[in-house]
């Protein structure tokens, strides 16, 4: 222990903050998310502004479903660097979640104006047509989203919800059965399931979509809360 904290001692600032980095990202990858929330607190004491401890703090939030916090931390770092993807199309989710289309709009566009051909940039607006009701727009986009990641939640929740709209909701669990055979995962499209099934009625059946989902994701207590 003497050693350890010697050696501590001698570490330049620069050694310290890799070192702390390099060990919150490695505890984050174990799921040990309160060491993690540590040692990336220890590098923003020597560099305050730093994206890459706040990104692995907004990682952490994320998580523990901790969403006003991830939201907090993602936008201190736009702020900082509003040329980070990554943290704009976190953001733009965040705000759609929230109903605060037109934000979510905004942050997209600022993303899709450097990188066109993102797909999950243009899914996300894809999902921002689908919330006001372009849904013409909404569908076309979250096709050539899929054209170029066809493993693209956000495209294949806008066309089963394009489905569910129309009121067919046998196509849109197709959509969802299909996407989920690809990745059984995919936790959105689990829910957006649930739902679907409730429309038609199939009560055992969501049952079992809820037992298949905790089993999919067994860590995460929210599914376990929603079942119950």
């Amino acid at each position: 222990a003497a050693t350890a904290i010697a050696a501590a001692a001698c570490a330049s600032p620069e050694e310290r903050y890799e070192r702390y980095v390099k060990s919150g990202a490695e505890y984050l990858e174990q799921g040990k998310l309160g060491l993690a929330n540590v040692q990336y607190l220890n590098a923003l004491k020597l560099r305050n502004e730093d994206v890459a401890a706040l990104t692995g703090l907004a990682r952490i939030a994320e998580k523990r479903a901790n969403y006003e916090q991830m939201f907090g931390i993602l936008q201190q770092i736009y702020k900082i660097d509003p040329s980070n993807v990554r943290a704009t199309l976190d953001l733009t989710k965040l705000y759609l979640l929230s109903g605060d289309a037109a934000k979510a709009m905004t942050l997209v566009d600022e993303v899709l104006a450097k990188q066109p051909e993102n797909s999950e940039a243009i899914a996300l607006k894809s999902a921002v047509m689908f919330r006001v009701q372009n849904i013409a727009e909404a569908t076309e986009l979250a096709k050539k989203a899929l054209a170029i990641d066809p493993a693209s939640q956000e495209a294949v929740a806008v066309l089963a919800g394009e489905r569910v709209q129309a009121k067919d909701y046998d196509a849109a669990l197709a959509i969802l059965d299909e996407a989920l055979g690809h990745d059984s995962k995919a936790a959105v499209l689990h829910i957006l399931r649930v739902q679907v099934l409730g429309n038609l009625g199939r009560t055992d059946d969501i049952d079992a979509a809820y037992r298949r989902l905790i089993a999919e994701i067994p860590d995460n207590a929210e599914y376990r809360r929603l079942y119950a």
